[in-house]
């Protein structure tokens, strides 16, 4: 058995030990999520990760005179 399989097999027995010892000591106990707390913490980390990346990447696009390369793909003028 490889070095790799013996590791995820002692882990998973570990956790499943830690588990069942808890799961007699307190007993079953439902999982809560915040749904409100987790859809904010989503469009604080989109509202910093969007412009983060779009904004060095246009950067990125305009040549030295501050036009787009893309103008004449796109058939912008200017």
């Amino acid at each position: 058995m490889p070095l790799r399989e013996l590791g995820a097999l002692a882990s998973a027995l570990s956790i499943a030990g830690s588990w069942a010892a808890l799961h007699r000591l307190v007993g079953a106990t439902p999982a809560v999520v915040p749904w409100t707390v987790l859809g904010e913490l989503l469009a604080a980390c989109a509202a910093v990760a969007l412009p983060a990346a779009v904004l060095p990447a246009a950067l990125a696009l305009r040549g030295r005179d501050g036009r787009s390369i893309l103008a004449g793909i796109s058939g912008e003028s200017g």
